[in-house]
């Protein structure tokens, strides 16, 4: 091969992954920008924030977060590694609410990034690295969680990173990669729990799906994982003795035997598995669409192979931990879909291929059309920064409260807002205003209903009032 056409050849590699890329590009400002730039968001990642924002201001420490200190709440739900990460960003950037948009966005770039590494070793396509990217867009529940400063953002991070380990140690037989990921899968479990350790599975998964297979290693390589993963959490519990009543007193209490014994927010425990099944359904059918289009057979439009097969399987060992509990929420799947998706693109490859073949004598005039639709998301996201995408009237209380009467301040609570976490969360997040529950001592006061005898109306908005003492 002469020096011109191999010049040709990488010209088209790239040609193509700088089309992918800007489509994939165009594709993340309008899914998830919207969500990043403007105000309000889903209730469980305020309340991460304001974990961040507090361990980030020295209140409360690593292994007991303070989401408030007067009222004293110390939170316990969660192991504390994705808010301990976030608070070095609002220690960068504090007093600003884009701090957990920006966390997640990094996050989600660092995931975009491993998950080409991983590509570029199960796929020998090296004009398609772009591929896994597109698919985090067409599974809708990533960009949401991405969208909602979720802790499945950073433990997936985690296991993918512990499952590229897994792929070196594959390439290289080096037992480090395989204490790498016991390590990795540690960290994974830091950020959500026990729900980070479908991993274990990817030995097994690989002796299935392998050409050649060993009982023994596979029952080896299992061992190590585990006993690695083990022994990180006992070094931990050595380095710092709090981490045995955080975790395992406080956290395995309150969150996972209560949730087991007491909580129930789905009908049946195979829900999970019907939101994993609409996740994998509008990928598969985008493909399939664009592979009709294309005017393939349908053998062609699907790639069945080995590793996909095993991608999925390592993605259905991830939603089986969550189907033990009846308390299911759909982004519990979002780390499962990360391999989903790897899955996914891998089994469908074949219509892309025939895609980017297509596009790749436009590829100049679809590179300017994406320049240009990324200018116009830019400008729309500039002139709509201003306005909430959610919780419009809650967000304008705290404002008019914030403004009228500062931050750092105690709210007695009514009994009717006790179930309100939402609005406390972005009174925390926005004026580090706390909520004394069924106190109508404090100097403020808020209901739904009514004022105190001895309180006067301060603001009233988002079908709350507060009210203030009139005697002080």
């Amino acid at each position: 091969m002469n020096q011109t056409s191999s010049y040709k050849i990488l010209k088209n590699i790239s040609s193509s992954n700088i089309t992918g890329y800007l489509i994939a590009m165009v594709l993340l400002l309008a899914i998830i920008g919207p969500h990043l730039v403007r105000e309000g968001m889903f209730m469980d990642g305020t309340i991460y924030a304001v974990l961040s924002r507090n361990l980030a201001e020295g209140i409360g420490s690593f292994w007991y977060l303070e989401f408030t200190r007067d009222p004293l709440v110390v939170f316990h739900e969660h192991p504390p590694l994705v808010m301990g990460l976030q608070s070095l960003v609002f220690k960068i950037c504090p007093n600003c609410f884009y701090v957990e948009r920006l966390y997640s966005l990094l996050i989600f770039i660092v995931i975009a990034v491993l998950m080409v590494k991983i590509w570029q070793i199960i796929s020998p396509n090296k004009n398609l690295n772009w591929l896994p990217v597109l698919f985090l867009f067409l599974l809708p529940k990533i960009a949401w969680s991405v969208s909602a400063n979720m802790l499945e953002n950073t433990m997936g991070l985690f296991l993918l990173f512990g499952f590229y380990c897994y792929l070196k140690f594959d390439l290289s037989k080096s037992w480090f990669w395989i204490i790498l990921m016991g390590m990795a899968t540690y960290a994974g479990f830091l950020c959500k729990g026990f729900v980070a350790l479908f991993v274990w599975s990817i030995p097994f998964w690989f002796f299935i799906f392998s050409e050649q297979r060993k009982f023994w290693s596979m029952l080896g390589q299992s061992f190590l994982l585990i006993i690695t993963t083990i022994l990180s959490y006992v070094m931990t519990v050595l380095i710092w003795p709090e981490a045995f009543d955080s975790i395992l007193n406080k956290y395995l209490t309150i969150q996972v035997l209560d949730s087991l014994a007491n909580d129930q927010t789905v009908g049946h425990r195979f829900q999970v598995v019907n939101w994993y099944l609409t996740e994998a359904f509008i990928a598969l059918f985008i493909t399939l669409l664009f592979g009709l289009i294309l005017r393939l057979k349908w053998k062609e439009i699907f790639y069945l192979n080995r590793i996909s097969f095993m991608l999925i399987c390592i993605s259905l060992s991830g939603i089986l931990p969550i189907m033990i509990s009846m308390k299911q929420y759909s982004h519990y799947i979002t780390p499962a879909l990360f391999f989903l998706a790897l899955g996914l693109a891998l089994l469908g490859k074949n219509v892309w291929i025939s895609l980017s073949e297509k596009w790749q004598g436009q590829s100049k005039w679809i590179n300017y059309i994406c320049i240009g639709l990324l200018v116009v998301e830019m400008c729309a996201l500039w002139i709509y920064r201003d306005k909430p995408y959610r919780d419009a009237e809650a967000i304008q209380l705290v404002k008019d409260f914030e403004k009228l009467e500062g931050d750092r301040k105690v709210i007695g609570m009514h009994p009717d807002v006790a179930e309100d976490y939402g609005l406390e969360a972005y009174f925390n997040r926005y004026s580090r205003t706390s909520f004394a529950p069924n106190d109508s001592t404090r100097f403020y006061y808020i209901s739904k209903t009514l004022i105190p005898n001895s309180h006067e109306l301060l603001i009233r908005g988002a079908g709350y009032t507060i009210s203030k003492s009139a005697s002080q």
